[in-house]
């Protein structure tokens, strides 16, 4: 179903809220301070300029307040209706994680913050798009599956809790999910995992105690390199606590901690980032021992480009989704220099086209392709981070826009470090035969605001940090190292210093409004959004099926066609909806294990 012309009213009123409710604007401060403050943002929103007022939300006292909403493609005034023109499947919002080690839980924070202004739109205001109403998930209006929550459900009597709690994805919003180091893995929770922000940030928190509260006794960070070369921490250690978190967070399906990176078409993307030593057989050296950020797909990319052109130059190793372990993709980008061995992975030097892989298996992610007999190698990785994708989100940009897609809103989130910090500086010092620019986020920052405005694809672009707001935390710093509760603290307050700030607070609620926006709009083609929301597809297993060995559907609509003209299902039309459930397979989230416990 396409929408190329769908209405949105500029006035978004809440209707009255149930006695004992609240009843506030969205403009005015949300419940929770944590949950729906902010902080230091930035925002580029093309086509708004001046005092013009395009969205406004009014509460069921009266009380308005407004502020600009960026577009997300061109529009057009037409009376008190703006007139969107725009396919809302065609722009892809894209959601950018930096790199910085236990700073990831600061990422978080503000991803929370942003979420919970989500949800607070989704369930309290109406609009005029026509294509639903209110939501009390973001699977609407897809049947929520069972166990998407993994944290302990607030108090009833906790109202603030209950708010800021809720089934609400990242992946729901968002077509492309990406990071590097720390971020990278961030990126794999929320993307290929498909969990909540709840969720992430406490099994981050466990990881951070898991790794960072047991360092080596010695170690080389801080003896000269010649004298010990020795990683801080145990890298078998991080590999066995990652295995537990895919095992923990994968699909019920199956058990096997060796569920690879690959996903199905139709659903939201992840890739994360690492460097690729240079091996000594490569024919072109850049200088330095390590090669141009490498990027590790759960999806096919396959840019039409001319070798040799200036578009070809900013190609990352194109070729078919990445045919292996999440856990070992996750060592990989977080390989940090200094704190963890690299990691070594087989890479082949040929990446075979789809179309010789098995059409089930490449889709479905149960089982990697078969790889083509071409010859494999030892390649070693380090942390994406030590480079310019640091901050990924330039790296992103050419990644989406070089397979000829538009860009919708692109999402950037920091880690409250500015363009040096102690970290990098020692790293610097110590690293050997290391990356020649330790990423610094700025570059990348500067560059999407510029791209951002480009006349020939305008997108709007949020980057969510604040500069140095953490300065004199350290990469892997958990104090007291049984709890971190020290840390955290420190995390959680530098967070707070900024969150009253009213820019920051107008930023999240805009770039909010355009994620619901989007997801609004798609829901009105019912059997795309199943498809996107709860990776549902269809096998047929009626007897003497002509096309079920060699075909899987992915839209209830086409699989219903199957079933009227293959099998003569008209004359039970009535059940027909119940036929179809018994072919149908989707996401199973697992039960929450015992003594998992919830967020600190």
């Amino acid at each position: 179903m396409s929408l190329s012309k769908s209405v949105i009213h500029p006035s978004l009123t809440g209707p009255s809220l149930p006695s004992g409710s609240p009843t506030k604007s969205f403009g005015q401060q949300p419940p929770s301070h944590e949950d729906t403050a902010g902080l230091i943002a930035e925002s580029q929103r093309p086509g708004t300029s001046g005092s013009e007022v395009v969205a406004s939300f009014t509460s069921s006292k009266g009380k308005e307040n407004q502020y600009r909403l960026s577009q997300v493609a061109p529009r057009r005034e037409k009376g008190k209706e703006i007139v969107r023109e725009e396919e809302p499947w065609d722009a892809k919002n894209i959601l950018s994680f930096d790199g910085g080690g236990i700073r990831g839980l600061y990422s978080l924070l503000i991803l929370k913050l942003l979420m919970n202004n989500v949800r607070y739109i989704e369930e309290i205001y109406v609009d005029g798009t026509g294509a639903s109403a209110r939501a009390s998930s973001s699977f609407h209006p897809a049947k929520e599956p069972l166990y998407v929550s993994h944290s302990p459900q607030p108090s009833q009597d906790d109202e603030q809790e209950q708010r800021s709690h809720g089934n609400f994805l990242p992946c729901h919003y968002f077509d492309y999910i990406c990071g590097t180091s720390t971020g990278g893995l961030i990126a794999i929770m929320l993307g290929r995992l498909r969990m909540n922000v709840e969720d992430c940030i406490t099994e981050y928190q466990q990881l951070a105690g898991g790794v960072f509260g047991n360092p080596r006794t010695f170690h080389q960070t801080f003896l000269p390199t010649f004298w010990m070369n020795r990683p801080k921490y145990d890298a078998a250690n991080l590999e066995a606590i990652i295995k537990r978190v895919v095992s923990r967070r994968g699909e019920t399906s199956t058990d096997d901690v060796e569920r690879y990176f690959h996903t199905g078409q139709g659903m939201c993307r992840t890739f994360v980032f690492a460097y690729k030593k240079a091996g000594h057989d490569d024919n072109q050296r850049s200088g330095t021992e390590f090669e141009k950020p490498y990027i590790f797909r759960s999806y096919d990319h396959f840019p039409r480009t001319k070798n040799g052109s200036d578009i070809s130059n900013r190609l990352r190793n194109p070729g078919s989704a990445s045919s292996y372990p999440l856990w070992m993709i996750a060592r990989a980008t977080t390989a940090a220099p200094l704190y963890f061995a690299p990691m070594q992975v087989s890479l082949s030097d040929e990446s075979p086209e789809p179309s010789k892989f098995p059409f089930k298996r490449i889709l479905t992610g149960l089982a990697p392709p078969k790889p083509s007999p071409t010859t494999s190698r030892p390649v070693t990785f380090i942390d994406g981070g030590f480079g310019p994708a640091n901050n990924p989100s330039k790296e992103a940009f050419h990644e989406v826009t070089l397979s000829n897609e538009r860009i919708g809103t692109l999402v950037s989130i920091g880690t409250g470090r500015g363009s040096a910090d102690k970290f990098h500086t020692r790293l610097l010092k110590f690293v050997k035969n290391g990356i020649s620019a330790v990423g610094d986020p700025l570059p990348a920052d500067q560059s999407m605001k510029f791209e951002s405005k480009r006349k020939d694809h305008e997108f709007g672009y949020f980057r969510f940090n604040e500069h140095n707001g953490l300065p004199d935390l350290d990469f892997d710093e958990w104090r007291p190292k049984a709890s971190g509760n020290r840390t955290q603290t420190k995390i959680r307050e530098a967070f707070h210093r900024w969150s009253v700030d009213p820019k920051v607070t107008d930023a999240i609620r805009l770039c909010a409004i355009e994620l619901v926006e989007r997801r609004r709009l798609r829901t009105a083609d019912e059997s795309r959004w199943e498809r996107y929301a709860t990776k549902s597809y269809f096998d047929c297993k009626e007897d003497q099926c002509t096309e079920a060995s060699d075909k899987r559907w992915y839209a209830r609509d086409e699989f219903r066609d199957h079933l009227r003209r293959e099998h003569r299902c008209m004359e039970e039309e009535d059940n027909l909806e119940e036929i179809i459930q018994r072919h149908r397979t989707a996401w199973r989230y697992k039960p929450p294990q015992a003594g998992n416990g919830g967020i600190n």
